[in-house]
């Protein structure tokens, strides 16, 4: 059986965790980060909202195998520079839907389309570093586009899991005088 919560709140300053001691999936219905100062959530497993999931301050801390997963039709509200996830996020489903994905102090959400079919799933994550470290050749740019540079200093990584759905995507970044180009 699954480990089921309709609602968990997370505030005050301390760093908090989300994991647990079986093998049960955590499906929390409605998730509220509400932390003050700096404190942040790392999970430990994988947790699975299943109705709606509101930043309000703090950080997700997610890893490959320890994701924040958005089931078909839950929403999120409120996400900001100040609270967002940093990591993989997956979302299952038809729904159009925003990935409220970012770095340790940027919100650089990826917007998606609705793709087909109710079992499509999708992982999205703005990786905050040189996309040299994960191995792309940061000087090929397509440069009948207008591409006159690629950031060295962050990128998204989208994948399609489940599903044959194209979907367009917007891709969201705050101005950082700090990026660098070729």
């Amino acid at each position: 059986s699954n480990i089921s919560l309709d609602r968990i709140k997370f505030n005050r300053a301390a760093n908090g965790v989300i994991e647990q001691l079986g093998i049960q999936p955590i499906i929390i219905a409605n998730l509220v980060i509400k932390k003050s100062g700096t404190g942040n959530i790392t999970l430990n497993d994988s947790v699975t909202i299943s109705t709606k999931a509101t930043f309000t301050n703090g950080i997700i801390n997610t890893s490959a195998t320890k994701e924040l997963i958005f089931e078909d039709g839950t929403t999120h509200s409120g996400s900001s520079a100040t609270s967002h996830v940093i990591g993989p996020v997956t979302e299952v489903g038809n729904d159009i839907f925003t990935f409220p994905v970012g770095g340790p102090v940027s919100y650089n959400p990826i917007g998606m389309s609705a793709p087909v079919g109710v079992t499509s799933k999708f992982r999205a994550e703005y990786k905050n570093q040189n996309p040299s470290i994960d191995g792309y050749n940061t000087n090929n740019k397509a440069g009948s586009f207008g591409v006159a540079g690629i950031s060295k200093a962050g990128y998204w990584d989208v994948q399609r899991i489940i599903g044959a759905t194209n979907v367009l995507l917007t891709l969201g970044f705050n101005a950082n005088p700090y990026e660098q180009y070729p």
